[in-house]
């Protein structure tokens, strides 16, 4: 078994700022990530020559340790500001506020800060098992203990991060395991489409439908991220994704396309599709992450600080806060 102090479950934003402060107060930190990339659902994905945002489409800073951050992307050049709302907009923010997004996808901004760090790729966790004598975490990976550690934090979607305390024996104290379970989150169904022409989607290139079975339209090519070819990523509505889960693309995707094509102007060509078991928290958790002092373990993520990037994010900084300040 590799020893480490500390290890991180998961990549998405949330376990990268985690793991980054972390690092930056001096812990020995591993992250450990099931897929080939990192970012979660801040995804980006390259489709017959171009590139299209097929997770989160955007970003917005409303707390000034976030603001503090997404400065530093800017500096950095992997994000940019999108656009402003003109109108209110009660999912994605207020009135007035930024709309960012990655300045070649949205996978940009994970993928600068994982390089930073010790990233474990294509590492499935199977379960988490709690070392009473030796006051240790045991991370079983492909039937065997691959990693000890003296603390750790689960960053997964909620419902995996129980999974993996429970296939190890070692879950919270009941009442609040038993709590933590009643967070429930919605689907989502995205489409890529690749055009035969412009999209004729406003000059930002989003637009917001919220008309079953679609929510959210983004040219790619508008966004600045597929400049040449025009992609367009469609989301659906939580209700259609439910209703069409274990359907084929080729029942589904037919009716997501004809319910997008009066909203666009050119012909669709060819198209992706790629599910999202765990799209949004319905009902996020009323703190922004959660400890077992006694096990030095945490639980952070959007199903803590809510549905949004920066929500995710805070969760994982404020995790790392957290253990900082019992280590000291």
């Amino acid at each position: 078994m590799e020893s480490k102090e500390t290890i991180v479950i998961g990549a998405g934003i949330c376990g990268l700022l985690c793991a980054q402060g972390l690092k930056d107060s001096g812990v020995d930190v591993t992250v450990l990530e099931k897929s080939r990339g990192v970012g979660g659902r801040m995804a980006t994905r390259r489709i017959a020559g171009g590139r299209a945002d097929h997770g989160v489409q955007l970003f917005t800073a409303r707390d000034l340790r976030f603001q503090m951050i997404v400065d530093e992307w800017l500096e950095e050049g992997v994000c940019k500001r999108w656009y402003v709302s003109k109108g209110s907009d009660s999912e994605l923010g207020a009135q007035g506020y930024v709309r960012y997004c990655g300045k070649n996808g949205m996978t940009e901004a994970p993928k600068w800060i994982a390089q930073f760090l010790d990233v474990r790729k294509e590492t499935i966790v199977e379960k988490t098992v709690y070392s009473e004598k030796d006051k240790k975490w045991i991370i079983w990976v492909d039937g065997k203990p691959a990693f000890e550690c003296k603390s750790l934090f689960i960053t997964a979607p909620l419902p995996q991060a129980l999974n993996l305390l429970e296939a190890g024996n070692s879950p919270f104290e009941i009442s609040i395991h038993d709590e933590l379970k009643g967070v429930r989150y919605q689907k989502g169904l995205t489409v890529m489409a690749v055009m035969d022409g412009p999209s004729g989607i406003s000059e930002h290139g989003g637009l917001r439908v919220n008309k079953n079975p679609i929510t959210w339209i983004s040219d790619n090519q508008a966004k600045g991220i597929s400049p040449d070819l025009a992609i367009v990523t469609i989301h659906t509505t939580p209700a259609f994704a439910e209703e069409q889960w274990n359907a084929s693309n080729e029942k589904r995707v037919p009716l997501i396309i004809e319910a997008a094509k009066p909203y666009l102007q050119s012909e669709i060509m060819e198209w992706q599709c790629h599910r999202w078991s765990y799209s949004f928290p319905v009902n996020p958790w009323h703190d922004i992450c959660v400890q077992d002092k006694d096990r030095n373990l945490f639980l952070a993520g959007d199903a803590f600080g809510g549905p949004r990037v920066e929500g995710a994010a805070l969760s994982g900084i404020m995790a790392a806060a957290e253990y900082i300040d019992q280590r000291a």
